[in-house]
């Protein structure tokens, strides 16, 4: 709905009960939920990435130093043979 239709029916919700009120609302909220399932359905999906970034043992065990990670620098260093 779009906001001429909106204005042009609040008088009519105006005198409707809260009861009344209440159950539009579930449905257009139902309405509204239904489109956007039936849009999110037609969306192409997304193809995964696959190619992450990986870094050497070396600009890792900088980071993690540089992080103050003490002990994320000592596993690399133990797994990668590093001499510090």
């Amino acid at each position: 709905m779009d906001h001429a239709d909106l204005v042009a029916e609040l008088s009519e919700i105006e005198k409707m009960t809260p009861a009344e009120r209440i159950a539009l609302a579930r449905e257009r909220r139902r309405i509204q939920l239904r489109n956007w399932d039936e849009r999110e359905k037609q969306m192409t999906p997304t193809l995964p990435r696959h190619q992450r970034l990986k870094f050497s043992p070396e600009v890792a065990l900088l980071e993690a130093t540089s992080r103050g990670d003490s002990v994320e620098g000592i596993i690399y260093k133990s797994y990668s043979g590093l001499e510090v």
